[in-house]
Order: C-alpha cells, then sequence, then structure tokens
C-alpha cells in the first residue's frame, strides 16, 4: 500500500508543486581525528533573550566544548572569542564550520591563513553534519534551564561546560576533559626541525 501512494503522489502534478526540489547532499562522515585539538567544530549558538550569541568550538577526538559568549555574529565579533579558545587550547588544524556569513567572510578565510587553519564546510542542505550540533542541545537547555532559575548566561554556560567536560562521552567512554589534557597543545610558535641550522 505504502508504494501505492508513493506512486499516486509522484505522478500527482498537483502534489509535486508542492515537493521541496532541493535535495540533500549526502552526509560524508568525518575524519575521526587522530588527537585532541587536531580538527574542531565551530557554530554558533541563539540568539538569547539578551540577544547575544555563543560562540561554540568543540574538539572532534575528545569531544570537549570550549565556548565564549559574543553580542553579534558579524565576523568582527567571532573571530575575538575564536582567537581567545585558540590561545587557550592551541590552534587547530582543521576547522569545520556550517556556511554561515561569520564563517565564508574574507576575515575568516584571513583568519585561518595566519593561523594555518584549513576551513573545512559542512553541506549547505545539512547544517546537522556539523559535529558540534550534538553540543547544542544540552547547550540550549542549560541556558532554557538557567534563565527560568535566574541564573545570568555568563553562569549558565560556565556550568554545562564545566558539567559536559567531565561527564563521560558516549562515543569515548571518557570525559572529554580527561581526554584533551593527556595530550599537548599547538602552539602559534614558529616551528623548527631537527634539520634545521641555527
Amino acid at each position: 500500500m505504502d508504494k501505492k501512494v508513493e506512486e499516486f503522489v509522484k505522478s500527482c502534478s498537483d502534489c509535486n508543486v508542492f515537493v521541496d526540489k532541493k535535495t540533500k547532499e549526502p552526509i560524508k562522515p568525518h575524519r575521526l581525528p587522530e588527537k585532541c585539538w587536531e580538527t574542531v567544530a565551530v557554530d554558533l549558538f541563539g540568539p538569547m533573550p539578551s540577544s547575544k550569541h555563543v560562540v561554540v568550538v568543540q574538539d572532534l577526538a575528545s569531544r570537549y566544548p570550549a565556548a565564549k559568549l559574543v553580542t553579534s555574529t558579524k565576523a568582527d565579533k567571532v573571530i575575538p572569542a575564536l582567537t581567545e579558545i585558540y590561545e587557550t587550547y592551541g590552534n587547530p588544524d582543521e576547522q569545520i564550520s556550517d556556511n554561515g556569513p561569520p564563517f565564508n567572510s574574507i576575515q575568516m578565510q584571513n583568519f585561518a591563513k595566519t593561523k594555518d587553519i584549513k576551513l573545512q564546510k559542512s553541506p549547505p542542505l545539512h547544517p546537522s553534519s556539523n559535529p558540534v550540533e550534538t553540543f547544542m542541545r544540552p547547550l540550549g537547555k542549560a541556558m532554557k534551564t538557567g534563565r527560568h532559575s535566574g541564573i545570568p548566561e555568563k553562569e549558565s554556560l560556565k556550568n554545562v561546560l564545566k558539567n559536559y567536560r567531565q561527564t563521560p562521552h558516549p562515543a569515548t567512554n571518557l570525559p572529554p576533559a580527561a581526554m584533551i589534557f593527556r595530550h599537548g597543545q599547538r602552539l602559534d610558535f614558529p616551528r623548527r626541525h631537527a634539520t634545521d641550522e641555527g
């Protein structure tokens, strides 16, 4: 019966007027990084009632999240938040994001070039393929609960980050904090190799 209904709908010209013509690109799984902070996923959460947004960065290997409140989603506000996060945890080799304006901007391209970060985009019709989306649900719930309890946004953000970092993740069976801090950081210093002289 399902097949007959499907065939009828496909042959119905009136029905086809309302069919979404966009076909989604197949989701391409992201390569699991070999070390922490090698590849990160970045996204924006919000707006919140205060009109602020949260810049969220999540390491793909450990699932460790970092986040900063920003007053705008423009590149000139998002990039300083990323800079602060990367100064704390080191520069990733690769940054995955959706195709939102701050992530497609010339400023972001220049920022990535100066930090030697490869920019990777999730498919336009599959924003959920951005790995950081799995953190957005607990973040949203915590921010909503905090607001309902009268807890300031900054405090709610600190609480959800602390709890998420210290709770074993189902994909790794380890707390993200335990994984991220057993590896070193990629620093922003010029690199010297054993073959360099001087």
